[in-house]
């Protein structure tokens, strides 16, 4: 997954671009927006279903990377093929630091 700032958002036509770093530009569709949950058994986040999320100009998006050979555009040549907000991303990351914690300290109390 990648950490990609909105820099420009057409909802009318529901796609935007995603910087990334001063010299990437990755293309996304507002529809391939999808939800994040921690999935307990390997401690992972992963991409649910589709949601509706309407992205502003500025907003931290995670995402992953995919070719994009149809572009009019040759300086861009991926698109975010699952994409959701870095906020959600954050709490579920949290969530497993706590868990991580909390595994430790209960192996460390059964050693005793």
């Amino acid at each position: 997954m990648e950490i990609g700032i909105v820099a420009k958002f057409y909802p009318e036509k529901k796609f935007g671009l995603l910087q990334t770093n001063s010299a990437d530009v990755v293309f996304f569709w507002a529809r391939d927006a999808y939800h994040l949950m921690l999935d307990e058994e390997p401690n992972q986040i992963v991409f649910t279903n589709k949601r509706e999320y309407v992205p502003r100009r500025g907003d931290l998006l995670v995402f992953e990377r995919a070719k994009f050979p149809g572009s009019a555009v040759p300086e861009i040549k991926y698109k975010a093929r699952r994409w959701g907000s870095y906020s959600t991303w954050l709490f579920f990351h949290v969530v497993q630091m706590i868990n991580l914690k909390r595994l430790t300290r209960d192996e460390g109390e059964k050693e005793r």
